[in-house]
């Protein structure tokens, strides 16, 4: 072999192409494995041969990256410097016009190539002209010039299958072929079919097959194929494949890629395949699409029959990139593997130079690019919400091609990161799924930086398309309609179904759910999780746990760690850090999608994995108690052991220790069991799901806490949400009020729940005696608070223990049942957690909004729990927001049309009428409505907040012209009036505006007008630029006795700024005086390190000025 650089090589012998054997092919531009069977398909078969010095030579068909385009082959010419030549044609003549060579595309013996070499000037002149090979086509003698080609004809023209068949078993005559054939893009999953004369047997092992031509021998036509048995009138005969060896299994054994048992199981069923007289593993190769592809087919014998092997035979499929096997069985049930599987292996073992095994240097590379790639799009591809209504209503028309929109590299650090290469087109049949109908052979490019090799994809929601994973797109008004059936409790399974009726199209649902999930975690949502009623810190809180929603989990990993090793980091988890994890999971299937790499956020599900969530302004803080591992039973000594597969149900009955068999006593005791998974493991085995979701909601139905249980709710997954309220509810509902209250004051030194543990009252006999007749009756002061809630801002509490709640400002704190278990209690004392005894805390709380909730998840929960962990949990967190924001959202709405004014949000989290976040309520005086602000600078959204009412013309205090009057934009900007008689010159934070209303306020009387900001800016302009005001600006000021005019300093811009000085003058208008120097006067005080004053064309002859 005549080796050059990459793919510029001749040889001389097929032994030397076959040596370029490898993980990448050197001749393809795109990256494929370079074994055997690849390059006789792709490049050998297509070689251009030659004799050169009496020396057999041949070059293959090349695909590098000398010309674009990865479809079309090309050729090097060893005698010009391998000059590229793009057809077989071409190369030919240039060999024999150039350098007088006779070639041909096949293979000749030595001798015959060497009397064309000796005799090519001998040759005619109609020799001289190579002809290209052609093939016939069979239906219609014509004659095509590729072989591939040849399917086209008979699809389109003759109307013929040309889908490939194949005969694996002469003696029960069983075929495999393709069971669909129009999908081409999409790998050609065998089945078997089962047709034979001696003895009589026509059979398709697909269900729909079989039930047509049932229905065709009901209707006089028992001769009736399907389209599957008919393709065995041009099927290929049987070739026998290679026969499995001892000696490779044992070197598997010896190697440690199969344990003895697997091996001993695997040696069984090939020795019952040869009994039977056929193959134990027969693989299954169509065409180009072998070994040298992604997927790898084989029929493997199953010595049973069952309704997933209908002929003793199943299909067994490996991806050889993402490394995944899968079968039609339902495996051993412990594990994930199966004999056929094994038996697949063996296969690729023995007959493969390598082992499908990627260098882990090269796997962690790719590793850190998806990581690197993930946090840019999980930081800059947000999708904002809400987003413009057109966009998430109106679908638009695909572009020729997605393109990445960045033109320099998003990930090189510096102020002049390099440009992106030219975008290079990595598919050209992505798919886009829409509303109305979905687009096919959609193309998408990437673009990639040339210093740090990361690649660049397009993800832009303003374009009305989401990304998945470059093959399939959304259409953002498909994905708002899922998730807007999300919010109404509907799966998006069901809306696909709905809409496949509406628009007859068929869409794929598992990946459609795939890219539905993605763009959920791109979504900008807040979770806040708090109520405009009840603000962030809830008073009253109703607790419920929901344990159908729960999702399935391998067995082992219900086992328990050892109590020994648990550390206090297993006893909390940062929420926020968890959550983001799962949302880049998420972010990170869409660009992992095709290759070998594994999902970098992706763990194993355990009870750390299980993370809870709040909202930022009512948790105390992002690290949050998670304590559910230390869930135990004290399991009995049972002195007689007995296997799991020895229970039955006379040692459950024992188990229970009931000498009465009641119903709701197997029901506890089941309970318990399924609590502890160790004690009955068959039962287990049985029920290996989660514990359910629990969750917080207040008395208006908004949930302030979720937490995902790994194992049955119990009072400790309470007692973890309680500790983790910045302020702790006063009074917490629930259905084991009891066990809570004990729990919660047993974790902290008895001072949570007090006093009397939580009680109404104390547990005196006469309170009992009352209690239980029924005459008992208790009143809080608190409770009063709750219907007029007024929150005071209260020291911020670190430990939970004990402090002040703001809106009913008591310490004590309360643990009660609801009212669905408030009747027959188990104790006494458990009277005294009733609300019945207290008729006002009754009056003012439902306490059946949590089971109310969870009946609202029973149209859903079916659904949730058919989901894997990551989006299970993603979607009950989704649902429950949207869930509070459309409580939120009708009510806002209700309270605006009732007050025929703009509410928003307060410090507190409570609804009212505000324009920025205050401190304290607002207080009712007069016609005005004050408002203090606080003064901190880091809140510069205020200002916008403060600005953003709509102007009232019928309450202006004063007219400075007719285009602007002087107007209370709302009332609650000014100060409280015991403010603004104070003499003090500290002063709330407030703008320019608000300034002019304060004054205006303070004044109360005739003849006094306050200049706006828009015509003090004018008269500003007009003075800096030619030292003068107009007159045409000067009529903005009104003709009164005093005038207010408020300035702005403290800032980069003269009209800009948070300090102010505000200076009265008093008969401006009339006179004209001489220029004086404005060192005197406040007002060039307030210039004269800024800009150089010149004159005024009036003085003032008095001069006031209040400064804040």
């Amino acid at each position: 072999m005549d080796k050059k650089e990459g793919a510029h090589q001749v040889f001389s012998d097929v032994a030397s192409l076959m040596a370029l054997a490898g993980d990448k092919c050197v001749f393809c531009q795109k990256k494929e494995r370079a074994n055997k069977d690849h390059l006789h398909k792709k490049h050998l078969k297509d070689g251009i041969y030659f004799v050169e010095k009496n020396q057999e030579k041949f070059v293959v068909a090349c695909y590098c990256k000398d010309v674009k385009g990865a479809k079309r082959s090309h050729y090097h010419c060893p005698l010009c410097n391998f000059a590229i030549l793009t057809r077989s044609s071409i190369f030919s003549k240039h060999l024999k016009d150039r350098h007088g060579i006779k070639s041909s595309k096949k293979q000749e013996t030595q001798s015959s190539l060497k009397r064309k070499a000796e005799n090519i000037s001998d040759d005619s002149p109609e020799d001289s002209d190579s002809k290209p090979e052609q093939f016939l086509c069979t239906p219609c003698t014509a004659m095509i010039s590729k072989q591939p080609h040849i399917k086209r004809p008979i699809r389109e023209v003759h109307h013929l299958d040309s889908a490939p068949m194949t005969c694996i078993d002469v003696i029960n005559g069983i075929y495999v072929t393709p069971e669909h054939t129009e999908t081409q893009h999409s790998p050609a999953f065998p089945i078997h079919v089962m047709k034979s004369a001696n003895p009589p047997q026509i059979d398709c092992e697909v269900e729909k097959c079989r039930r047509f031509m049932q229905m065709a021998r009901f209707s006089g036509n028992p001769g009736k194929e399907c389209v599957h048995l008919e393709r065995t009138k041009n099927a290929k005969p049987y070739v026998k494949p290679a026969v499995l060896t001892s000696k490779s299994l044992q070197d598997m054994l010896s190697r440690g890629l199969m344990s003895s048992e697997w091996g001993a199981k695997c040696e069984a069923l090939d020795s019952a395949a040869k009994q039977c007289g056929v193959d134990s593993v027969f693989p299954v190769c169509y065409e180009d699409q072998g070994p040298s592809q992604q997927w790898y087919f084989f029929s493997v014998f199953t010595n049973e029959t069952d309704h997933w092997c209908q002929f003793q035979r199943t299909r067994v499929t490996f991806d050889s990139v993402t490394r995944k096997w899968n079968c039609q069985c339902r495996g051993t049930g412990r594990s994930q593997q199966c004999i056929h599987e094994m038996m697949g292996m063996w296969w690729i073992f023995q007959e493969t130079s390598e082992n499908s095994i990627i260098s882990e240097t090269s796997k962690n590379n790719s590793t850190a690019k998806i990581c690197i790639m993930t946090e840019y799009i999980y930081t800059k591809k947000r999708i904002p919400r809400p987003k413009d209504l057109k966009l998430g209503t109106q679908e638009k028309k695909p572009p020729p091609s997605f393109v990445p929109w960045e033109n320099t590299c998003p990930y090189c650090p510096g102020p002049t990161p390099p440009q992106l290469n030219a975008p290079e087109v990595i598919t050209n049949q992505a798919v886009i799924y829409g509303l109305s109908n979905f687009h096919k052979g959609v193309s998408v490019a990437m673009k990639a930086c040339p210093r740090c090799a990361n690649t660049v994809r397009f993800q832009e929601y303003s374009s009305g398309f989401h990304n998945f994973n470059n093959h399939i797109l959304l259409t953002l008004p498909l994905c708002e309609l899922l998730l807007s059936g999300l919010e109404n409790k509907t799966t998006s399974g069901r809306m696909l179904d709905t809409l496949s009726v509406l628009n007859d199209n068929r869409y794929h649902h598992q990946m459609v759910k795939k890219a539905f999930h993605h763009f959920l975690s791109l979504s900008d949502f807040d979770f806040n999780f708090f109520c405009y009623q009840c603000g962030h810190h809830p008073a009253v809180v109703v607790a419920d746990g929901n344990w159908k929603l729960g999702f399935d989990v391998p067995l082992g990993s219900f086992e328990r760690p050892d109590p020994d090793t648990i550390s206090d980091k297993d006893l909390e988890v940062d929420i926020v850090k968890a959550w983001t994890d799962l949302d880049k999971s998420l972010i990170a299937e869409g660009l992992i999608a095709g290759t070998s790499v594994a999902n970098p956020y992706c763990k194993s599900v355990h009870q750390s994995t299980m993370a809870p969530w709040m909202g930022k302004h009512t948790r105390l803080r992002d690290i949050l108690p998670k304590t559910e591992i230390k869930k135990a039973l004290k399991e009995k000594i049972d002195r007689n052991k007995h296997s799991p597969e020895q229970i039955i149900e006379d040692i459950m009955l024992q188990t229970t220790d009931s000498e009465k068999n009641q119903k709701k006593e197997f029901q506890n005791a089941l309970g318990m069991i399924n609590g502890f998974k160790e004690l009955h493991p068959k039962l287990s085995k049985k029920l290996q799901k989660t514990g359910g979701v629990l969750h917080f909601s207040c008395v208006h139905g908004v949930v302030y806490y979720i937490n995902f249980l790994f194992w049955m709710e119990s009072a400790r997954d309470h007692a973890d949400g309680l500790l983790s309220f910045k302020h702790v509810p006063t009074c917490y509902i629930s259905d084991m009020a009891d066990e809570v209250a004990s729990h919660a004051n047993d974790r902290t030194n008895q001072m949570f729940f007090k006093p009397h543990d939580g009680r109404l009252c104390a547990p005196t006999t006469d309170n009992l005696k009352m209690a239980t007749k029924n005459e008992l009756k208790v009143e809080m002061q608190w409770v009063k608070n709750l219907r007029f809630p007024l929150p005071v801002k209260l020291q911020q509490n670190t430990n939970g223990m004990p402090a002040v709640h703001p809106i009913t400002r008591t310490s004590d704190r309360y643990s009660l049942y609801d009212q669905f278990h408030q009747i027959n209690p188990r104790h006494p004392e458990d009277n005294l957690r009733s609300l019945v005894i207290c008729p006002t805390l009754r009056r003012e709380v439902s306490t059946a909004v949590a089971k109310q909730f969870n009946q609202e998840l029973e149209s859903i929960w079916h659904s949730l729990c058919q989901m894997n962990e990551s989006h299970f949990k993603q979607s009950v967190r989704v649902l429950i927001d949207l869930h509070n924001e459309k409580i939120n959202r009708t009510f806002k709405a209700e309270m605006e049309a009732l007050g025929n004014t703009q509410l928003s949000v307060g410090l507190h989290g409570m609804l009212g009428f505000h324009t920025a976040e205050g401190e304290e309520h607002s207080v009712v005086k007069s016609s005005f409505i004050s408002q203090l602000y606080a003064t901190s600078d880091d809140e510069k959204e205020k200002l916008k907040q403060l600005l953003s009412g709509s102007r009232d013309e019928t309450q202006a205090l004063a007219y400075v012209s007719q285009r602007f009057p002087v107007s209370i934009k709302d009332i609650s900007s000014v100060c409280p009036l015991d403010l603004l008689l104070e003499s003090s010159l500290s002063s709330p934070w407030m703008t320019d505006d608000a300034v002019n209303y304060r004054v205006a306020q303070l004044a109360q009387e005739n003849k006094c007008d306050a200049l706006g900001t828009f015509d003090f800016t004018l008269w500003h302009r007009e003075w800096t630029k030619c030292g003068a005001v107009s007159d045409q600006v000067a009529k903005s000021i009104p003709e009164s006795e005093k005038i207010f005019l408020p300035r702005i300093v403290g800032h980069s811009s003269p009209e800009t700024g948070n300090h102010f000085i505000l200076w009265v003058s008093q008969n401006i208008l009339g006179k004209r005086f001489q220029p004086i120097t404005f060192t005197l006067c406040i007002f060039c005080l307030a210039f004269m390190t800024i800009y150089v004053c010149r004159c005024l064309t009036s003085k003032p002859n008095r001069l006031e000025y209040m400064t804040h």
